[in-house]
């Protein structure tokens, strides 16, 4: 991995709130930007999704900071926002907490819509885009 992730988002103009526990940020001009996994994708009628937030995993911990900040980066791109995705690839898919083994440096996912699937929210994936030109 050449950049670390969070030098990864100060490249995007996106400096993270905390390079520890912030799972996103946002761009002075209201554009968010997420980390994702890159293993929790799935297609479902033709399009693809990968998962925005796993509400289980922080259902006896609702206070935990990367949570709060997810819910709140998720609102501002209901309420609008543009938003990409940062694809992660995780060292072990079932540690917990992940650590990030590696991560796409060039290319950055177009979020699209947000949808409901088994409880947790999932972004449809819109496209994709040069990380240097967002």
């Amino acid at each position: 991995m050449g950049l670390s992730p969070s030098a990864m988002f100060r490249r995007l103009r996106a400096p993270l709130t905390n390079n520890f526990w912030s799972w996103g940020a946002v761009r002075d001009d209201g554009t968010v930007f997420l980390r994702v996994w890159q293993d929790e994708r799935q297609a479902r009628a033709g399009k693809q999704f990968i998962r925005l937030i796993n509400h289980a995993a922080y259902a006896a911990n609702t206070d935990n900071h990367g949570y709060r900040e997810r819910l709140r980066h998720l609102d501002l791109i209901r309420g609008g926002a543009p938003a990409y995705l940062v694809v992660c690839r995780a060292v072990d898919v079932t540690a917990q907490p992940r650590e990030i083994a590696s991560f796409d440096e060039r290319e950055v996912l177009l979020l699209g819509e947000i949808v409901l699937i088994d409880g947790d929210e999932w972004g449809e994936i819109a496209g994709r885009a040069k990380a240097s030109t967002v």
